[in-house]
């Protein structure tokens, strides 16, 4: 009887090492958990700058589409025989969308870009000159996620070329 006692004794419950090791694995399983839910805000957010830039630049192909003859005379691309750059940083701060007038369309893609994109730029270049109905328009921006040991932010951009 005396024996079946000490038996019993000397197998209940865990050892102090058993737990330890099943911290140290719920810990290793917990960090990877940590790791992918930041992985995954990252490219949450890398692809919703990315789609405002794609919004933002058939933003514009649309109003040069509405405005065909005006953006075939290079009103909106064409300064002094360069492409014309459109940034946030000299931007305005109210935007009349009702408005057709070029000036009143270009006010808004500078809002838009101010609003939506980090340091975002709308480029729009005519390759074939005045008169072409070719476009080449480029949207870039700052893209945080992407440095990986760069002290600034890299750029990222995306480009469509379209014919009116």
């Amino acid at each position: 009887m005396i024996h079946r006692e000490i038996q019993a004794k000397q197998v209940k419950g865990f050892t102090m090492i058993e737990v330890l090791v099943s911290l140290v694995i719920l810990s290793v399983g917990l960090l990877g958990l940590a790791a992918l839910q930041t992985g995954g805000v990252k490219f949450n957010q890398d692809a919703y700058i990315r789609t405002q830039a794609t919004n933002l630049a058939y933003e514009a192909i649309e109003w040069m589409r509405i405005n065909r003859t005006t953006a075939i005379a290079g009103s909106y691309s064409d300064t002094h025989d360069q492409a014309a750059v459109y940034d946030a940083s000299d931007s305005d701060t109210y935007c009349t969308p009702d408005s057709t007038a070029t000036a009143d369309t270009i006010i808004c893609w500078r809002v838009s870009l101010r609003e939506n994109l980090p340091n975002g730029s709308l480029v729009i270049s005519d390759p074939g000159g005045t008169n072409s109905n070719e476009f080449t328009i480029t949207v870039s921006w700052s893209d945080r996620w992407r440095q990986k040991e760069a002290t600034a932010a890299t750029t990222s951009s995306q480009s469509w070329i379209i014919e009116l």
